[in-house]
């Protein structure tokens, strides 16, 4: 019988480190890789590698990182939970998108999702860069950090959120091109009792139908925009458009100038522009009692009739 017992005790002690290995290979992982020579298979690590962030997304746990390791196309994602996707320099992380596909879809309700150093290609025929658009039942974070996002059919980027009761979303584009879509540079939509913080710095909205589109349907609600060091500019139907929303935009040594269409800002009644430092805008639309202050030395031209006083704060 101790014999037996022994025996037992052993194989059980044995058993474990192999239990436990399988129930971690399970486990989603805090950071997960790809490569250009990777395969979709397995966790992900370091050591094996997959070959796209649509296989590695649902490999990483809440909260965690894919990080790319080297130059390849990575395909469209969409990302469900907090998440960062990363590139960390000297490589190019690119998705392509086909024919009525999007890039990067972004649905999280709450958490923080990052992506940094991508470049998103929609060759004319892709349908939207990276699209958010999800009911909020927490704060939410979307960080878009030193990407490239260009050529889509559609909008490059485009935020749409929603809520029942007052939530928050806070959207940083920051060191991001958006050129050449055929739609929107970047699109930001609000409704409800949703509440968007918008920080745009060191950004570029280029040769796209409109260079930057503000939609924020409460005007108690929809909190305000940054605009910093940042251009929109040569764009077809418009440079900065509010003619949708009810907050306030703000502006610092920023240019909106080139742009066709409507004028390089357009503003609506219920918004209102503060125009910071030193900002060059060439051409206005702003209709009705729409008002804007600043505090600088700003370089404007076609200032319309209403428009003749600048307030400092």
């Amino acid at each position: 019988m101790r014999s037996f017992l022994r025996f037992s005790a052993v194989a059980a002690m044995a058993a474990a480190p192999f239990m436990t290995h399988i129930g971690a290979s399970q486990a989603q992982a805090s950071r997960t890789f790809v490569s250009g020579y990777g395969a979709d298979t397995g966790a992900c690590g370091i050591t094996a590698p997959c070959r796209s962030f649509a296989y590695a997304a649902p490999q990483t746990a809440s909260g965690g990182e894919i990080t790319v390791l080297d130059s390849a196309g990575y395909g469209p994602v969409t990302i469900a939970q907090p998440l960062t996707i990363t590139n960390p320099g000297g490589v190019e992380a690119g998705v392509t998108a086909t024919s009525g596909v999007i890039a990067v879809t972004v649905t999280v309700t709450s958490g923080t999702v990052v992506l940094r150093g991508l470049t998103l290609e929609g060759v004319g025929v892709g349908a939207t860069g990276v699209s958010m658009s999800s009911t909020l039942i927490g704060t939410a974070t979307l960080d878009i950090i030193d990407c490239v996002i260009k050529d889509f059919a559609g909008n490059g980027i485009a935020i749409s959120t929603t809520s029942t009761s007052i939530r928050q979303l806070i959207a940083v584009v920051d060191n991001t091109r958006s050129l050449n879509n055929v739609g929107t540079g970047l699109l930001v939509q609000a409704s409800n009792a949703a509440q968007v913080l918008l920080q745009v710095y060191q950004s570029t909205f280029d040769g796209n139908a409109t260079g930057v589109s503000l939609a924020y349907g409460n005007v108690t609600l929809g909190y305000g925009s940054l605009f910093a060091n940042s251009h929109a500019d040569a764009n077809t139907n418009g440079g900065i458009d509010l003619t949708n929303s009810s907050a306030s935009l703000i502006m610092k040594n920023s240019t909106a100038i080139n742009n066709l269409g409507g004028g390089s800002l357009i503003v609506a009644n219920d918004a209102t522009v503060y125009l910071f430092d030193s900002n060059v805008i060439d051409s206005f639309n702003m209709a009705g009692s729409c008002c804007a202050a600043g505090d600088g030395t700003n370089d404007l031209f076609d200032l319309p009739g209403g428009l003749t006083t600048f307030t400092k704060h």
